[in-house]
């Protein structure tokens, strides 16, 4: 009640005082939240060891949530020497508790052999409780492994079932790979207004893949009305995160008044920026022309 004033004033540092004799008394859930207020810096200087060692004396009490938290430092080697070992042990007793994030992170972990022994069947197994509790990025793991047939036989059809799971909950990745998935017709009926409807959430959450294809849809009319103006509009987001080839398709739009005037100065501005990023199309079309042929 102090540290949010619920009843009272809100005072952080009284509240933490309060904490830290909670946790000089063994607490757990007291040195796990002191843990948390020093490695937020909240009402104290902030601590990255600090927070390790009221971590650690939670975690060993086996409070899940510490051990969790305990497990992401190791990972990370704030406030404690890193150490993928370490860190899986911490996070796997945490997983065992019934911790999703942390199941998730065991998924993780196997599936890419990080502390523990690579094994796909792990990495399935955990991924499963976590995306069986309704955890977003583990559904969206758990579909990738049923798309590869990981440790598991490969269905198109259930990748598509959990990355429908994972999007419905925001996951911005699961959104745009749902959209290839209806673009195409795999594990889904093919359906344009589907993929756009999929891209557009993608695009809102500002993912540049999902901008620049959304553009797509809109200059050939796939799925929505066509529209240079919205297609060059998608193209300038995405570009304007870096996307070479989002900006390559801004100078196209540019260069032939596609839903902008027409700039040959502003298409060979995008030009360049694609260009310098590697993009070999970008490369091509400064290369035909001269300095002089540009307004």
């Amino acid at each position: 009640m102090l540290e949010d004033g619920r009843g009272i004033p809100q005072n952080a540092r009284e509240a933490d005082r309060m904490f830290t004799l909670a946790a000089d008394q063994g607490l757990g859930v007291a040195q796990h939240r002191l843990g948390i207020v020093y490695k937020e810096g909240c009402g104290v200087v902030q601590s990255d060891d600090a927070a390790a060692r009221w971590y650690k004396e939670a975690a060993e009490q086996g409070y899940a949530e510490a051990q969790r938290d305990l497990g992401t430092l190791y990972k990370n080697g704030d406030g404690v020497a890193q150490s993928d070992v370490k860190a899986a042990k911490w996070t796997m007793k945490a997983a065992e508790q019934g911790i999703v994030d942390a199941q998730d992170d065991m998924g993780l972990m196997h599936e890419h052999g990080r502390g523990v022994a690579q094994s796909d069947v792990e990495a399935f197994r955990w991924y499963k409780k976590a995306a069986d509790n309704g955890l977003a990025s583990a559904q969206l793991n758990l579909g990738k492994l049923f798309g590869a047939g990981r440790a598991v036989k490969q269905s198109y059809e259930e990748r598509a079932r959990w990355f429908m799971n994972a999007a419905d909950q925001g996951d911005a990745e699961a959104q745009i790979h749902l959209s290839i998935l209806f673009e195409n017709g795999c594990g889904v009926i093919q359906s344009d207004t589907e993929a756009v409807r999929w891209y557009k959430m993608a695009a809102n959450n500002n993912i540049a893949e999902a901008q620049i294809n959304l553009g797509g849809f809109y200059l050939n009319g796939r799925g929505v009305a066509q529209s240079d103006v919205q297609a060059a509009q998608w193209y300038k987001k995405a570009a304007d995160q870096g996307h070479p080839m989002a900006q390559y398709s801004l100078g196209q739009a540019f260069e032939m008044g596609v839903g902008v005037a027409r700039s040959m100065a502003e298409a060979m501005r995008w030009y360049k920026k694609a260009a310098d990023q590697g993009y070999v199309n970008a490369h091509r079309r400064i290369g035909c022309f001269s300095l002089s042929t540009w307004d």
